[in-house]
């Protein structure tokens, strides 16, 4: 299909059974879905945090506005600048025209401004489509087209939508494989029609570069798991 380059990467996640503390806690059925949480690509990171001016290495932490109702972290705090964006930020996923709007307001020239603010009315939904949608527009790109757009880390907290996991049908059988996970993944890419740059998707590119050994699935590991059925950001020291 249009969105993907025609390569597929075989993925084997080792789930821990064959060493004895763990007791065999984890076990899958053929079919099943895989919850894959991806990484950010260091490239993107470096460029969304140079666009907005933030220093990766600066870490902060999040605690309840006044007269806000708490509904618990939305991820563990302290938290560095670099583990935010990498970890926690969906910087790829198209925002939603209520998110252009409000995301408009912190642009500094008015040309991106207005830019915004017409992408995000409801009779601009066709150019929305166009230039978002199909376009493959993601926070990360929108930063570089409406360089002006300055998001305090407070403000980028609250707007930027969390990296959520992406799943995956399980496609090795547990009575031939008890102690592994196997996935066939189809890597994403897919070529923006304006630019012609190149988007690739976050979680099949995550796997598709994986290193042997480096991926592992327990209930407490960050990147692979099983699924199960307004606060603010204090700026950095």
């Amino acid at each position: 299909s249009k969105d993907n380059n025609g390569s597929t990467v075989h993925v084997e996640v080792q789930i821990g059974n064959d060493q004895p503390s763990n007791k065999k806690q984890l076990s899958y059925q053929t079919a099943d879905n895989l919850g894959v949480l991806p990484v950010n690509s260091p490239e993107l990171v470096q460029k969304v945090a140079e666009c907005l001016g933030y220093d990766l290495k600066k870490v902060f932490s999040v605690k309840a506005a006044p007269d806000h109702e708490w509904h618990g972290l939305p991820f563990p705090v302290p938290c560095s600048i670099q583990d935010f964006l990498s970890l926690y930020c969906d910087l790829t996923v198209a925002p939603r025209r209520s998110e252009l709007k409000l995301l408009a307001a912190f642009c500094q020239d008015p040309v991106d401004q207005q830019f915004l603010q017409r992408l995000s009315a409801k009779e601009h939904k066709e150019e929305y489509r166009t230039k978002i949608l199909d376009n493959y527009m993601g926070l990360g790109n929108l930063l570089q087209k409406c360089p002006s757009l300055k998001i305090p880390l407070a403000h980028f907290v609250d707007l930027c939508p969390r990296l959520q996991p992406r799943f995956f049908t399980i496609a090795s059988s547990s009575s031939v494989n008890p102690d592994s996970i196997h996935l066939t993944v189809a890597v994403t890419k897919a070529v923006r029609p304006m630019d012609q740059s190149v988007f690739n998707g976050v979680c099949s590119t995550y796997l598709a570069t994986r290193e042997a050994n480096e991926l592992a699935a327990n209930k407490n590991q960050k990147s692979i798991r099983f699924p199960s059925f307004g606060n603010k950001a204090e700026d950095p020291a």
